[in-house]
């Protein structure tokens, strides 16, 4: 049920301040954001001994993850290699001092493809997408350019929430008995309100799903994407992402979103997050159709069928970014969708101390519950790589937002790009601490990939017009064989349309993480390219390997 403290929480606190000033002196009114940083305990991990001075404390609950400074409570974590050498140690992706820029805008829509969406939550009830096709009677009254829950309250100046004597609409919820609802009714106006009122049987806008008011269920093959799982593991798993992503902020209660003016288009693919990769595809597909800015997908699948492929080379070529796990299993895995090189792929790190009654020393160590490998992008605080994709997905909005602030629109590959090369890098002394550090590197390696989003220095480049060229390789694709005495035509795009087109080099080196000084030129040239970039000549990839390599052996 909404909390009687949103109806009386005016938002008016100075939040965001202005960029040049400390985002530390004007934090979102929630209360779980930082609230131990006031008489914060000598451990991150230690409970205050009164437990009125941080009710909402439980060891690391405070949203360290979108930090963009080091912790009160974490003395020992400091810098010891690097630009920051011997300075506290930064616990997150700097999302705090990107507010001061941007908190997104009500047209960047993140569409979340898991298990539904719990439409009782009161950090969400007002962020939802809904389809104005399929409303063709509705306006936008509050005038924030979109039609929102909000646009069906008597009031048009809420902000967070609608009193139940302003709906505009029955509160016509089902109940819910698992959720400890009994009677018809949450005490939200909310999107699932909306569509039963709306609910005509007819397509209005004819794009094959009769009645998709808000969102889709690709499971059940109805118009409702409640959040609902038969894996107790995977309940609510979706609507924890949507949180993550998009939560309203600074409403005085709970946790922030990263992107608090985006907006979620909830789309249930299965029952729980291991799903049909085809039953994700169509999810992929109707989300790029219908306005998705970002899809977040923390999901695992077994199989890369031809559909989902295609599928995400129809949202990357309509600059649209799938963000994606990639996967809760400690491994090196080629999970899917994760493996496709038309995505954004997400890891999670966790403090060296996570769970323990100790201080840490290190922000910088992977979650036991996250994956590393070849394809690694860039990773975010997170005990789990589907949290941590879940907020990932909302920093991308964020940086979505800002250019078209700027009268931008990126490609799914210049954000890729922007996250990516503005990346903050982990070195190998930055994860020492207690037990053993993940093996890292000078540059991209296969545990941290290019680092940890930065998303402040990211809405900087964007602000400054340092958007890097796209480049993208098509064929060979990722993880497929390669003969070594045959020659391999490579098929490449380059292009960037933002600045004259510099020189490009086509290189390559042995192994899965070779060290920038290890990697050999084997064609360059210049000007965009739509197809073949060059033919790399029969036995020069074999040459790159130490002699007498067995190509014939089994993997190891």
């Amino acid at each position: 049920l909404a909390l009687p403290a949103a109806a009386d929480h005016d938002g008016d606190n100075g939040w965001p301040n202005a960029p040049e000033q400390d985002a530390r002196a004007a934090p979102p009114d929630d209360p779980r954001f930082d609230a131990p940083e006031d008489g914060a305990p000598e451990s991150c991990f230690e409970m205050p001994s009164d437990p009125g001075d941080a009710p909402e404390y439980r060891g690391l609950d405070q949203q360290w993850e979108w930090f963009g400074f080091a912790p009160a409570c974490a003395p020992l974590a400091i810098y010891r290699e690097g630009p920051y050498a011997d300075q506290p140690m930064v616990s997150g992706a700097s999302v705090d001092r990107a507010w001061q820029v941007s908190t997104g805008r009500p047209d960047v829509v993140v569409a979340v493809l898991d298990t539904g969406i719990d439409w009782g939550q009161a950090e969400l009830d007002t962020k939802m997408w809904l389809n104005p096709g399929e409303l063709p009677g509705a306006t936008d009254r509050n005038g924030n350019g979109v039609i929102d829950v909000l646009d069906f309250c008597a009031d048009t100046t809420a902000r967070f929430s609608c009193d139940p004597e302003d709906f505009l609409v029955p509160d016509a919820n089902p109940p819910d008995p698992g959720r400890g609802r009994t009677e018809v009714g949450n005490g939200l106006l909310d999107a699932q309100d909306i569509l039963i009122a709306f609910s005509d049987g007819v397509d209005d806008d004819g794009n094959g799903y009769v009645d998709d008011i808000a969102g889709w269920d690709f499971f059940d093959d109805d118009n409702d994407p409640y959040d609902v799982s038969s894996h107790a593991s995977a309940r609510t798993h979706g609507t924890g992402r949507a949180e993550e992503a998009a939560a309203e902020t600074n409403n005085g209660q709970g946790e922030a979103g990263s992107c608090p003016d985006c907006r979620i288009m909830p789309l249930r693919i299965w029952d729980t997050f291991i799903p049909d990769t085809n039953t994700y595809a169509a999810g992929l597909v109707y989300a790029t159709d219908n306005g998705a800015k970002i899809t977040e997908a923390s999901i695992g699948a077994f199989t890369d069928t031809t559909f989902a492929f295609d599928a995400h080379a129809y949202a990357w070529d309509h600059d649209v970014l799938p963000v994606v796990v990639s996967s809760d299993l400690n491994t090196a895995h080629h999970d899917y969708p994760a493996s496709d090189a038309h995505t954004l792929w997400i890891n999670g790190h966790v403090p060296d101390t996570w769970a323990m009654d100790l201080p840490p020393n290190t922000w910088f160590r992977q979650s036991n519950i996250t994956q590393y490998g070849a394809h690694a992008h860039v990773g975010v605080g997170g005990s789990t790589g589907s949290q941590a994709t879940g907020k990932a997905s909302g920093m991308v909005a964020l940086l979505a937002a800002h250019a078209r602030d700027l009268g931008l629109e990126l490609t799914a590959n210049e954000l890729k790009q922007v996250v990516t090369m503005t990346a903050e890098d982990v070195l190998p002394g930055n994860t020492e601490g207690v037990g053993e550090p993940d093996p890292a590197q000078e540059g991209w390696d296969q545990y941290f990939g290019y680092g940890r989003i930065h998303t402040r220095d990211a809405i900087d480049a964007i602000t400054d017009g340092a958007i890097p060229p796209e480049v993208f390789i098509d064929s060979p694709r990722w993880f497929r064989l390669l003969r070594p005495d045959a020659a391999v035509v490579v098929e490449a795009t380059v292009r960037a349309d933002r600045s004259n087109l510099v020189e490009w080099a086509l290189q390559a080196a042995a192994g899965i993480e070779p060290t920038e000084d290890q990697f050999v030129t084997l064609a360059s040239g210049d000007g965009p390219v739509e197809g073949v970039l060059a033919t790399i000549p029969a036995g020069a990839l074999a040459e790159l390997f130490p002699s007498g390599f067995d190509f014939g052996a089994p993997p190891s």
